[in-house]
């Protein structure tokens, strides 16, 4: 079953996949594609396991340069992330993060705003000794970020 084979939800790091040339990806986009339709088919679209793979296929199409698509895929993890975990969850951040960094590279600055605002702008409102480890890591990246686009 597919649904064994992704049942966490994963690092939360979303990069690039470096290093690996287009034909690679490309099967791996494929074979992405092919296993988040099944899986989806299996559990239902906004099942965890089915997330965890979508959020693996968004930064494969990230790393191939096809943002358009990551952005739709990003999303739309991060609007059932949202909603199973809350918008000031570590596992909504990092997809947050994730799109928040595409969007940077669009210079898209209204979405920006509108994903900063909603599901990133509490962190540095925390007292940082009480950040976990992942949520320092997004707000080091955000604002690296913030401070290279304005």
């Amino acid at each position: 079953m597919l649904r064994d084979k992704y049942t966490t939800l994963g690092s939360g790091a979303h990069f690039p996949l470096a290093g690996e040339n287009g034909q690679a990806l490309s099967a791996e986009r494929r074979s992405l594609e092919g296993d988040l339709r099944d899986l989806q088919k299996e559990v239902g679209h906004g099942h965890p396991s089915a997330l965890v793979l979508e959020l693996q296929l968004a930064d494969c199409l990230y790393s191939l340069g096809e943002l358009s698509l990551a952005r739709e895929a990003f999303e739309e993890v991060m609007a059932y992330r949202s909603v199973l975990f809350g918008e000031h969850s570590l596992a909504t951040a990092r997809v947050a993060r994730s799109l928040f960094r595409l969007l940077c590279e669009q210079d898209d600055r209204p979405a920006m705003a509108e994903v900063y605002y909603r599901f990133l702008s509490w962190i540095p409102m925390r007292d940082p000794a009480t950040l976990c480890e992942g949520l320092r890591e997004v707000l080091q990246e955000v604002e690296t970020l913030l401070a290279k686009t304005t």
